[in-house]
């Protein structure tokens, strides 16, 4: 669990405060114990709470930087079959840094753009700011398991992991949505919606993204859904066993892939 948060002005000469991204950070310190680190230019900021599992080296700290692009990431997840795509990217001619994932993703960024989430096998909210279109790539999850929380007034889009790193900016983004909270407390249910319990902040859904420029809205869109494969023909009680078991154990052997040592929340 890492924590990410970010400001993008409507005006790309605003200036953005480290007070605003600390305070935001520190909000937020929790997710992310092993390091904080902030970055920014007039109008963008980036800021990261780190727990490190891929690669320990603080030079996978984050934000980070690709110097090549001078494109800058804040990720919070883990893409299990990085080593996989960091292969392909070498083969391609890119060079790496560092051996995080998170360098693998702004990688793969540069060389599929946004397709790069159709090859991603693992979990994810994270922000990439591109300084010579000067835009912001957001994206979550397919299954949303990773939070990405955020919001748009007059002059401004923030986004945080949680909530609570963007209240402190302002009054504004502390009113409450009473009919989200009404829904709340009468079906006791909050995930899948794009609501909040404040009135100006919304969830990025799962399975979406949006890339935004200066002066625009995020219109979030859709790049994964779940599609129920049908199975022609028929297949034997075993052989289904079968394929469960390697599908299973495959996927256990990616999440393995860790620098420290492995914990299981059951």
């Amino acid at each position: 669990m890492c924590g990410i948060v970010g400001i993008f002005h409507v005006q790309p000469e605003a200036p953005i405060t480290d007070e605003q991204l600390w305070g935001m950070i520190n909000a937020i310190q929790h997710r992310g114990p092993d390091a904080q680190q902030i970055w920014k230019r007039p109008g963008v900021g980036l800021g990261h709470a780190r727990l490190s599992i891929i690669d320990l080296d603080s030079r996978a700290n984050q934000p980070m930087i690709d110097p090549d692009t001078g494109m800058v990431i804040v990720f919070n997840g883990e893409i299990y079959n990085y080593l996989e795509l960091k292969a392909e990217l070498l083969d391609a001619g890119y060079y790496f840094h560092t051996n995080s994932d998170t360098e693998v993703v702004l990688k793969a960024y540069a060389h599929w753009g946004t397709d790069c989430l159709n090859r991603f096998n693992g979990m994810w909210a994270f922000a990439v700011y591109h300084p010579i279109r000067q835009e912001l790539f957001c994206a979550r999850d397919r299954f949303g398991i990773k939070p990405f929380i955020y919001g748009m007034d007059n002059d401004k889009l923030v986004f945080a992991s949680e909530a609570k790193a963007i209240l402190g900016l302002s009054p504004h983004w502390q009113k409450p949505d009473t009919q989200f909270l009404i829904n709340f407390i009468h079906h006791a249910d909050f995930a899948g919606y794009e609501e909040t319990f404040y009135a100006s902040l919304k969830n990025l859904l799962p399975g979406h993204y949006f890339v935004v420029r200066p002066g625009q809205v995020p219109t979030p869109k859709r790049y994964w859904d779940w599609q129920p494969v049908i199975q022609t023909g028929t297949i034997t009680e075993e052989a289904a066993l079968q394929e469960f078991k390697t599908l299973f154990e495959d996927a256990i052997r990616l999440r393995f892939r860790s620098d420290v040592p492995v914990g299981a929340c059951l």
